[in-house]
């Protein structure tokens, strides 16, 4: 090689052994030689393989693995001697990994980055696989990365859960504050309940027309009132149409009250209908549904223009009434087939809100329980309760 070994020792001096610094000497002065040179190259490359933190690893052109580095080993509870020049695709099939990023790297032929899971040690990995091309670009090799994101994904989702219990409990005081101020105690701490009484409180403060869904029971009727509540009309009336209570022939003079001599049977001086009677406040149309066909063109003039027409009347009657509709069906079939008016429902449809079912709040159902219980235990003068089993069971 050229190199041979010197010390700057005089001998005719003597000196202590640590005192002597040996010296690389190359056959060119100053400069290591070529070979020297390639010896701390490897020397290098081989350090930093085996010293990497994250996982590395060597295929050929066909997948076979060529070599991996320790920290590879370690990450998926593998050995050198049971991998090299084994096929990539046999980690998978043992249950070694979910997933391998080398075949698609050799099918898409450019570098791949994939989610990976290490089945043997339940790590989750990140890892980067990068082809390597040779002059009549075909692929020889595919180096893979693999990089431990176990941690930092469980972080993730740690400051995920932290955000959305603060969100949770912004919320809570939402829906709190709401509930102190209509004055009714709406029962249901669901994620599902949360997010549509806070809807419910939000568009309270405005007089756009709402329309609530959702199937019988769900509480429609209570949201109305809470809206209401949350409204500035708070201190106005608040007055409930049952559409489904009321035959087809009173609809109209009922709703929109009428005139002496309107029909036989009229009342003297008139009558006025429950629109009027929600002057200033809301009226609540509950199961908007069963409105007929021919007054539905009634009630989309009073959302036009505010104003109604008593029965027997030639003048209209102008009133001031947020208008909040329910209904248990779905309206847009009933568009489609003809039975509800499209127009009238598009008025209508302004803000939706839908009740969830209890089958999707499951987790206010022990809350429910407590509240009717209670109510019951008051008015029967019982003492009764339910067993943790019994709610669980529920």
């Amino acid at each position: 090689m050229g190199v041979a070994m010197r010390t700057h020792a005089d001998p005719r001096t003597p000196r202590s052994r640590s005192s002597v610094r040996p010296e690389i000497v190359s056959s060119q002065p100053g400069r290591p030689d070529r070979s020297t040179r390639e010896n701390h190259l490897r020397l290098q490359l081989k350090t930093i393989f085996q010293s990497s933190y994250d996982g590395i690893w060597i295929m050929d052109g066909q997948g076979i693995v060529l070599r991996l580095n320790p920290a590879s080993e370690r990450i998926n509870a593998v050995t050198s001697e049971e991998i090299v020049g084994r096929p990539i695709t046999e980690l998978v099939d043992k249950g070694v990994l979910d997933r391998t990023a080398t075949m698609e790297v050799l099918e898409k032929k450019r570098p791949v980055t994939v989610l990976q899971k290490a089945l043997r040690t339940g790590k989750k990995l990140l890892v980067t696989g990068t082809p390597i091309f040779d002059q009549a670009g075909r692929i020889i090799l595919v180096v893979c990365n693999d990089r431990d994101i176990t941690d930092l994904d469980d972080l993730r989702h740690k400051l995920l859960e932290s955000e959305a219990r603060t969100e949770r409990f912004q919320e809570e005081l939402i829906r709190r504050q709401m509930e102190e101020r209509a004055g009714l105690p709406i029962i249901g701490r669901s994620a599902q309940m949360r997010r549509v009484l806070t809807a419910a409180g939000h568009v309270a403060r405005f007089n756009a027309n709402v329309l609530l869904s959702g199937a019988s029971g769900t509480g429609k009727s209570l949201l109305a009132r809470f809206i209401h509540q949350l409204s500035t009309r708070k201190d106005q009336p608040f007055v409930r149409v049952d559409c489904g209570a009321l035959p087809a022939t009173l609809f109209e003079s009922e709703v929109f009250g009428y005139e002496t001599g309107a029909f036989t049977g009229a009342r003297t001086g008139g009558k006025m209908g429950l629109f009027e009677m929600a002057q200033g406040g809301t009226l609540f149309l509950d199961e908007i549904a069963n409105v007929p066909l021919f007054i539905q063109h009634k009630l989309l003039r009073f959302i036009e223009s505010g104003e109604i027409v008593r029965v027997g009347a030639t003048r209209p009657v102008t009133v001031d009434a947020r208008l909040i509709a329910a209904t248990n069906v779905d309206l847009e079939a009933m568009v489609q087939d003809g039975r509800f008016r499209q127009d009238l429902f598009y008025r209508l449809n302004v803000i939706p809100l839908t009740l969830p079912p209890l089958k999707d709040r499951t987790d206010d159902l022990p809350l429910l329980v407590r509240h009717f219980l209670s109510q019951f235990n008051q008015r029967f003068g019982t003492d009764k309760s339910f067993s943790p089993p019994t709610v669980e069971a529920l």
